[in-house]
């Protein structure tokens, strides 16, 4: 191999790097900026997998440039969403519905991006402090989980899903269990039909309070 292809490889890697750690250098306690301290842990992981994998990996991207998408990489809605993202980065709807693609594929990890994304734009976004603290909290952090939908609640006490992500987060990750019925008795109140009434009742079992 060439000196100079040698050369553009280790400079590609240190760019990965560093386009990965400078969130880590760069974190902000603005409020709207806060959820970034959330991503930390994941990147943490992120960085060591790059920097270790980076320079067997840009040989094989190199060889592969200019080779045409795998259909199976992405369905085409979600191609679609995120494409519409990238043309507007500002677009809060856009972003948000990218995010909620990412939560019906299970791509967790995903999806808090795109959540963070929104907050950065609009930190009293309720839907992204709620659906990202429910997230959270499956991802082992339900304290985090919990002060973000705490978060959303404080700016809108009548969010029907926040009050059923509260109760599941201090049922299944807190181990409070009159406080999660309490708050998924109000979201039943509320929403005596809503798409998680069926979750509410079984969390409701769960921790021992019945309906």
């Amino acid at each position: 191999m060439n000196w100079w292809i040698a050369a553009g490889i280790s400079v590609l890697a240190w760019g990965v790097l560093l386009a990965v750690a400078r969130p880590l250098l760069a974190r902000s306690r603005e409020p709207a900026a806060a959820a970034e301290r959330w991503r930390w842990p994941i990147r943490g992981r992120r960085l060591v997998f790059v920097g270790c994998g980076v320079l067997s990996t840009v040989p094989l991207f190199l060889s592969a440039a200019n080779a045409p998408d795998s259909p199976d990489a992405k369905s085409p809605t979600t191609t679609a969403v995120a494409q519409a993202g990238a043309e507007q980065p500002a677009d809060v709807p856009a972003i948000l519905a990218l995010a909620r693609r990412y939560v019906e594929e299970g791509k967790a990890d995903q999806a808090i991006d795109q959540y963070v994304a929104v907050l950065r734009i609009d930190g009293r976004n309720t839907e992204a402090l709620a659906s990202m603290g429910y997230l959270l909290n499956l991802a082992g952090r339900p304290e985090d989980g919990l002060w973000a939908v705490d978060e959303a609640l404080r700016l809108d006490s009548g969010y029907a899903e926040a009050k059923y992500f509260r109760g599941a987060i201090l049922i299944t990750g807190l181990d409070r269990g009159p406080e999660g019925a309490a708050s998924l008795r109000e979201y039943l109140a509320g929403e005596p039909d809503g798409n998680h009434r069926e979750d509410a009742l079984k969390l409701l079992d769960l921790a021992g309070q019945g309906p």
